[in-house]
């Protein structure tokens, strides 16, 4: 083992002969005929110690037998040549300096992208070079045999093999302030480096087959009877890792800054890149051919773990004991390393100073540009900026680089380096891109490239906090190695695809939203067009001949020749092209084609012919014959969409010349063919309109003046005028951006002539309308009085037809209570009951129809009030339970505590129907009636075990005079009764449903809101069994039959009953008997009403009495009224059974 002092003076040794190459080669340029061989081998700076010491582990880990970004260079090389040509003839005549110079020179010379593709090369680059410190402290640590890295950093190895590298790039690549001038010195010593790693490869890798392996077929036969390298050179897999090293090769050799410099910067001639066509490819060939068997020796012979064959061409000397060879391994992998440090150092600092630094100090007013001292300043920036990349790139290898491998860390300034691409390519082959989207591109990629690639490394170093780490590599969507689930892919593949992605992605939206300058558009014509810049005088001024060729390509011969009519030699007649032309000429050319083509376009055109800024007239002449052809299709195509328009249109510019029209505007105002033409003052068309009457009544002079007021002003207008012949126009004004003005005239004689139809037709209309709406009112007056008919006559007709009825039903339930009290004959009791029965039909069938009646005519109206359901469904027991009884039907009515909102009345008219209609039919069945709550609704249900209904029924059962077929029923009737129910529940927003199966039976449903529980007195006691038969009623009616028959049937019931048919005969008996109750009609005589006869009892002897009103009149006011005076209601026909239960209740209440 040698000692560290001997391989410190090896490297100084060795160092110090760089030196002397690089100062030998400035001071004796090398010559042409060399050149293009010290080129070729300065390429090979592609070559670093990620080459030298880590392509045997790369093949040992992947079993690739050619390095893939090798094979990329390779094919650039080879079939790229144009592309390479293109690349370096643009820079060259940009004079570019660096890659971000050239980037920012494509795109306007922009100084936010030069500035920032500087700084994407700083940081992608710097872990790069980090990289090349850590493989020369590594290595001098292995042949040294001790451990150099030590806890502080002043004391490890790596910093002065650092500070020693920075001295040679300051020596040898500062020495002039023109960085497009080229650096012989340290080309030559590149390429003497060049050779110097080639030849110790070459030399070690033959020796390791030879004396380690035991020769070439030893080395192969070995290899094909070891089962781990045969499943390692035949296990080659992972294609698209492969294919994306190869793709980031093709990059690398022009976006990593060093090789742009190299290829570039350092270009002299076509000698040049002819030469490294074949010499370069050729270099990289040969040195992978002895890569794989030097792998294959070190896995058979020293390690069978790939990772152990990084440094191999170190360590397998030294396993052996070849100090010697151990020696030249050492300094190749120093060449190897060096020479990327120097080119890349001075590459960063050029870019550092002149992309960052030096603006910034300019614009903060720190250094003045007129600065005598300005070159030396900076190159002592440049100089102070190759110090500060060595250093940083020192400390990011202490930090990070130190814990990750050679090939991984150079993969990813790789990938750094290669968001150059989409710019620089697209950039020179398509104008289609521009600064905007440069700048999202490069900002997107390099962000993206950041997160997935370098963030990452960051983490595993424990440069952040553990949390965010595990937080950053947890997380689904956003894990920097799986970005939005897409897992299980190469880091490397991964973060080129996301990057490379989102950086294309930025670039063409950019350019699409971003607006693009003069400048822009030059600059990307001379990239992508290739023009070259002619030897013009950067400070020629505009002759008179140059305005001439540039104006006639916009204005016309005439007048052209009246604006150098002044310029002409007097002698010949001929056009003193030569000479300057001043600045009357300029100014009035400069209008001219201001009118033509704008006044920023004209003013940024003549800044162009002015500057001369590497611009040569031809390439000004190729710009204004493009213009010039879309001018005058842009003219074409507004002169057919003008002429397509059947309006008149007429357009001036800012200084009120008439500059287009259409014929439809000439033909309107029959003007004069040589009164219109382009620059015509637009005051001489307005005179003429107003010589011949077209502006109006009054004074030639105002009336031009206040046009041409409406012109200057500036203002949108719009007006309507009739014209001397009649018709009428329509005109409209609007201000152009430019300060032109643009004006339609549109003929509305036709739509004026419709207008006045229109006026007309309303008129007439409108008196038709009023007409009409007189007889609908009187219509609607005559309607409403017949209703009002119809409503008395209802009325009337209810009470009179009623009367009869109830007179009748009350004698036959006398009569049958009397037969059955006195034990009459059976005949006579069946007879009876037939009379009653059919009273009681006849009652039914007149009830319904005056029902059905009221509401067709719209004269029930609900009254919604909250309605206790027990109370309800209580009296319907008790009204139903005897004829049920009397049917010999089982009707079971279940109690219910829910309180409904309704109006009362009609929901106990529409279950009596229900009910009334399941007893009829079920023929000693079953009934059963009862409420089950659905929400804020109940449903009340009624179900029958009568014969049930077929579909066709059940469809048909609402109909007006639909009645099931008489087969289970004598009952007789009009089929009204649900109809009524349908007619009612709508009414009342209360769905019915019907459900019925043939031969079960059927349940008619009725949903009904829930109200909140009414304020009651206390729960209705049942009189019906404690009935006191000695109290005395007082009935009162205008119908005798109808006192006598009531008179009869309670006196059955036991009751002492008096009878009277007007107050007066009631009077008289009051004052002979108080009665317990009065039952009163509630029209009598003479108009009088029973509530009136009742309220002046009230005053005298009626306090406690209970009343009970009968009436034949189902209105509203009726119902209301006595509800009001708190008496019971009971509507004729009466029932005998209904007024028993109304009695009894009254009574023991």
């Amino acid at each position: 083992m040698l000692s560290v002092p001997f391989f410190i003076v090896i490297s100084l040794l060795y160092i110090a002969l760089l030196f002397g190459i690089a100062l030998w080669g400035d001071r004796k340029s090398i010559s042409d005929r060399w050149h293009p061989l010290v080129y070729s081998l300065s390429l090979t700076i592609f070559c670093t110690s990620w080459t030298f010491y880590g392509a045997t582990q790369q093949f040992a880990a992947n079993g690739w037998y050619f390095s893939p970004s090798h094979i990329g260079t390779i094919i650039l090389f080879v079939f790229g040549m144009a592309f390479w040509r293109k690349l370096i003839h643009v820079a060259k005549q940009e004079n570019v300096t660096t890659i971000s110079d050239f980037i920012a020179s494509r795109f306007g010379h922009s100084r936010a992208v030069s500035s920032l593709a500087a700084t994407i090369c700083l940081i992608g680059i710097i872990p790069y070079v980090s990289l090349q410190l850590k493989a020369v402290s590594i290595s001098f640590e292995l042949v040294s045999g001790v451990e150099q890295r030590a806890d502080n950093w002043f004391s490890d190895s790596a910093l002065y093999v650092s500070l020693a590298m920075a001295g040679f790039a300051v020596l040898f690549g500062t020495r002039h302030l023109d960085t497009s001038e080229h650096h012989p010195g340290m080309m030559l010593a590149i390429a003497f480096e060049a050779v110097v790693k080639f030849a110790v490869f070459i030399l070690v890798s033959i020796w390791a087959v030879n004396a380690v392996g035991g020769g070439f077929l030893t080395v192969l036969k070995g290899t094909l009877n070891s089962l781990e390298t045969v499943q390692m050179i035949s296990g080659f897999d992972q294609t698209y890792v492969y294919t994306t090293q190869v793709l980031l090769g093709v990059f690398g050799i022009f976006a990593l800054p060093r090789q742009f410099h190299v290829a570039v910067v350092e270009y002299r001639s076509e000698k040049d890149i002819k030469q490294a066509r074949w010499l370069f490819p050729l270099y990289l060939i040969v040195l992978n051919l002895f890569i794989t068997p030097l792998a294959l020796v070190g896995l058979l012979n020293f390690s069978a773990v790939p990772s152990d064959l990084e440094y191999l061409i170190l360590k397998l000397p030294m396993a052996m004991g070849r100090d010697d060879l151990a020696v030249l391994a050492y300094i190749g992998g120093l060449s190897a390393a060096t020479s990327m440090v120097i080119v890349a150092t001075v590459a960063l600092s050029t870019m550092l100073s002149n992309e960052i630094l030096l603006p910034a100090l300019i614009r903060l007013g720190w250094w003045r540009s007129d600065s005598e001292s300005m070159g030396r300043k900076v190159l002592q920036l440049r100089r102070i900026g190759i110090l500060a990349i060595v250093l940083a790139a020192f400390f990011y290898y202490r930090l990070i680089v130190t814990f990750e491998g050679l090939i991984s860390i150079g993969l990813i300034s790789f990938v750094a380096a290669s968001q150059f691409v989409p710019a620089l390519v697209l950039g020179l082959f398509w104008t289609g891109v521009n600064r905007n989207g440069a700048i999202w591109g490069l900002s997107l990629g390099f962000a993206t490239w950041f997160y997935t690639l370098l963030l990452p490394l960051f983490a595993r170093a424990g440069l952040l906090p553990p949390v965010f780490s595990e937080f950053l590599f947890e997380q689904s969507l956003f894990n920097p190695y799986g970005l939005f689930g897409l897992e299980g892919i190469d880091p490397v593949v991964h973060g080129l695809a996301w990057s490379l992605a989102m950086n294309v992605l930025g670039l063409l939206l950019g350019s699409a939203y971003g607006r693009e300058s003069l400048k822009d558009r030059l600059q990307a014509s001379r990239f992508v067009h290739n023009t070259r810049p002619g030897p013009a005088d950067q400070s020629r001024i505009i002759t008179i001949g140059d305005l001439h060729a540039l104006l006639g390509k916009f204005i016309t011969q005439e007048k052209l020749q009246s604006l150098f009519e002044v310029y002409v030699n007097p002698l010949n007649g001929r056009l003193l092209v030569d000479d300057a032309a001043d600045n009357e000429l300029l100014h009035k050319a400069e209008r001219t084609l201001a009118s033509v083509l704008g006044a920023p376009a004209a003013r940024l055109l003549f800044e162009e012919i002015e500057q001369r800024q590497g611009l040569a007239w031809r390439d000004v002449s190729s710009i204004v014959d493009e213009a010039s052809q879309v001018l005058k299709f842009n003219r074409d195509l507004l002169n057919s969409a003008l002429q397509s328009i059947n309006q008149g249109i007429s357009i001036v510019d800012q200084d009120l010349n008439i500059v287009a029209w259409n014929q439809t505007y000439q033909q309107m105002f029959d003007y004069p063919d040589d009164l219109l033409s382009v620059g015509r003052p637009v005051e001489d068309l307005i005179r003429h309109n107003a010589l011949i009457g077209e502006c109006g009544p009054g004074a030639i002079e105002t009336l031009v003046h206040k046009r041409l007021q409406h012109l200057r002003s500036g203002d949108t207008y719009r007006y309507e005028r009739q014209r001397i012949n009649g018709s009428y126009l329509e005109i409209q004004g609007r201000p152009m951006p430019d300060g032109g003005y643009i004006t339609v005239y549109t003929d509305i004689t036709e739509r004026r002539k419709i207008e006045d139809q229109l006026r007309r037709s309303n008129e007439i209309l409108e008196e038709k309308v009023n007409k009409r709406t007189e007889a609908l009112q009187q219509t609607n007056r005559e309607l409403e009085k017949a209703n009002s008919n119809k409503t008395k006559f209802l009325a009337a007709a209810g009470h009179d037809l009623v009367q009869p009825l109830n007179s009748a039903a009350l004698f036959a339930a006398s009569l049958q209570a009397k037969l059955k009290r006195q034990s009459g004959d059976e005949s006579l009791l069946r007879l009876g009951q037939q009379i009653e029965q059919s009273l009681h039909s006849a009652e039914n069938l007149l009830n319904e129809l005056l029902e059905i009646s009221k509401l067709d005519s719209d004269i029930i109206k609900p009254s919604i009030s909250t309605v206790s359901l027990k109370t309800l469904l209580s009296s319907l027991e008790d009204e139903f339970s005897v004829i049920a009884q009397d049917r010999g039907v089982s009707l079971r009515v279940a109690p219910s505590s829910l309180s409904v909102k309704t109006d009362g009345r009609l929901l106990r008219r529409i279950l009596q129907n229900l009910i009334s209609n399941a007893i009829k039919y079920s023929q000693k069945g079953r009934v059963l009636v009862g409420v089950r709550r659905q929400g804020q609704v109940c449903r009340l249900d009624i179900l029958d075990t009568g014969p049930g209904l077929t579909d066709f029924q059940t469809r048909a059962i609402f109909d007006e005079f639909y009645r099931v077929p008489e087969t289970v029923s004598n009952e007789k009737g009009l089929g009204l009764g649900l109809a009524i129910v349908k007619r009612m529940s709508r009414l009342l927003d209360h769905p019915v449903e019907l459900n019925s199966v043939v031969g079960k039976g059927s349940r008619f449903s009725l949903t009904v809101p829930i109200g909140h529980e009414p304020m009651t007195p206390a729960e209705e006691q049942d009189g019906s069994n404690g009935a006191d038969r000695s109290r005395r009623i007082l009935c009162v009616d205008n119908e005798q039959l109808i006192i006598d028959g009531m008179e009869s049937l309670i006196s059955e019931w036991g009751y002492d009953v008096d009878v009277a048919l007007d107050e007066r005969a009631a009077n008289e008996l009051v004052e002979k008997h108080r009665p317990d109750l009065v039952i009163i009609d509630y029209h009598l005589n003479d108009e009088q009403t029973g509530l009136n006869v009742v309220s002046s009892w009230q005053e005298s002897w009626l306090k406690t009495t209970p009343v009970i009103v009968i009436t034949a009149d189902y209105t509203d006011e009726v119902r209301l009224a006595t509800k009001a005076g708190g008496f019971n209601l009971l509507k004729k026909p009466v029932r005998p059974m209904q007024l028993k239960s109304l009695i009894e209740q009254a009574l023991s209440g």
